[in-house]
């Protein structure tokens, strides 16, 4: 139960990007947009069903009809005289409940507050002020007031979530980019990948020179800003590692070589490694190990190119060649010509001399 508050916490932050939207009027019996406003509050009536997210910045929310989602309030109060369906989040206000509340509540920076006996709460209370509870009402989960440590582990869980969330996007949005505008490069990335044991080797190889050189360089005044531009181009280059590895990955389940094709196998790796980084213990790991072999299976890739000859793809050859036996052949019709048409004029000329 916990955990679904500390997510409901951090779905709360997350909708601030969006509420910058107009209020919404919903005054229609069933609203199924749901609710966002900006400095204003909200009032879902008596008769009204909302059936999405209420989200509410700088302003109260009433709720005298029935909310079906989840209910976000940031600085601003929440009074339920209806119905919510759903958890309720508020950071700076209070909420107080007349009515009923399927889901849990989480208040920071405020307290909660069932006011009757015939109120009720299906999940846990959990407010930074101690909760008030009326006699009589009824609540299934815990009620506990949210300690420092609650407050600071909720904080630092919103923004991990916030962090990973940011990771996702801009590496989505690079991949895209990536796989979009050098096919070719990608293309050469997804069979270097094949040599399994060569790519892995140069993937440790490149892990652990790169940063080394870079300390090296940093630890003298002169090589400061050579020290700087490789830890600089190290780090660009692991977000590249990460990208290919998600595409490889990817290239594993989807097949072909259609842009559509690249960019699907792409987000099929990159959903499967950004599923695995949630996972405790384990999600950094496959995160080191996904960037160190995408620094591999790049290397491998430049390694293969620089043995291919511009030209026409063959690998250069410089053993020396002999004659063909096709040139001596035509070498000797040649001659064989020549011959005929020199035998040819002596007939002539002894035609003529009779």
């Amino acid at each position: 139960m916990r955990r679904r508050v500390l997510a409901a916490l951090f779905l709360a932050l997350s909708a601030v990007p969006v509420a910058a939207a107009p209020a919404l009027a919903g005054t229609s019996p069933r609203d199924s947009g749901g609710r966002i406003s900006v400095d204003g509050g909200l009032l879902i009536g008596e008769n009204e069903l909302v059936d999405g997210p209420v989200v509410s910045i700088d302003g109260t929310v009433r709720i005298e009809g029935t909310a079906t989602g989840d209910v976000y309030v940031i600085h601003g109060d929440v009074e339920i005289t209806g119905r919510a369906r759903d958890d309720i989040v508020v950071l700076d206000g209070d909420v107080r409940v007349t009515g009923g509340v399927d889901g849990d509540i989480a208040v920071i920076g405020g307290r909660v507050i069932v006011a009757t006996r015939d109120s009720f709460v299906g999940g846990d209370i959990r407010s930074t002020d101690q909760p008030r509870v009326a006699r009589g009402a009824q609540v299934s989960g815990s009620i506990d007031k949210l300690g420092f440590d609650g407050l600071f582990g909720s904080i630092m869980f919103t923004l991990l979530m916030f962090l990973w969330l940011a990771v996702t996007v801009s590496t989505a949005l690079f991949g895209v980019l990536y796989v979009w505008l050098f096919p070719t490069a990608t293309e050469a990335s997804v069979r270097a990948s094949r040599d399994v044991g060569r790519t892995a080797a140069w993937g440790i190889g490149v892990a652990i020179v790169g940063p080394t050189l870079a300390v090296i360089a940093l630890a003298s005044l002169i090589g400061l800003p050579l020290g700087l531009g490789l830890g600089a181009g190290f780090v660009a280059l692991s977000g590249l590692a990460y990208v290919t590895s998600a595409l490889c990955l990817g290239r594993a389940m989807i097949q072909g070589t259609t842009t559509g094709n690249r960019i699907g196998a792409f987000f099929a790796g990159l959903g499967i490694l950004r599923a695995a980084a949630l996972l405790p213990g384990i999600g950094a790991l496959v995160g080191f190990l996904a960037t160190v072999y995408g620094l591999g299976v790049l290397a491998n890739a430049v390694w293969r190119a620089r043995r291919v000859a511009p030209s026409g793809g063959a690998t250069i050859d410089s053993s020396p060649t002999e004659p063909t036996p096709v040139v001596a052949a035509e070498l000797v019709d040649e001659e064989t010509t020549h011959d005929g048409a020199a035998d040819g004029d002596d007939d002539e000329l002894a035609s003529s001399g009779r």
